[in-house]
């Protein structure tokens, strides 16, 4: 009897529609990166984000998520100058690495 192959049991997909189709419609907005959109634009307010709201640096926890961070950005060598900026104004280390390349 252990021999026999098993069969494995097929899921049946549910056919939503309507609002209950988008599960997203029901939760929350987003976070990006850990801060809300008016937390986001109160940072650029105050000056402690890249323009756009890019790379909130509001305190040495959030300068070392933008340091993690740096491996994502699109315009690094803007990333690396506004994070070296922030972590001077905090009395931080600035990013490292080899700034002549």
């Amino acid at each position: 009897m252990g021999d026999a192959p098993r069969k494995r049991k097929r899921r049946r997909s549910l056919q939503m529609e309507g609002a209950a189709a988008s599960p997203r419609l029901d939760r929350k907005p987003r976070k990006r990166g850990g801060i809300t959109e008016a937390a986001r634009k109160h940072a650029q307010a105050e000056g402690d984000t890249m323009p756009g709201g890019r790379f909130p640096i509001r305190n040495a926890h959030d300068l070392e998520n933008a340091k993690h961070d740096f491996g994502r950005a699109n315009d690094k060598p803007a990333v690396r100058r506004w994070i070296d900026k922030r972590a001077k104004e905090l009395g931080e280390p600035p990013l490292g690495g080899d700034k002549g390349k």
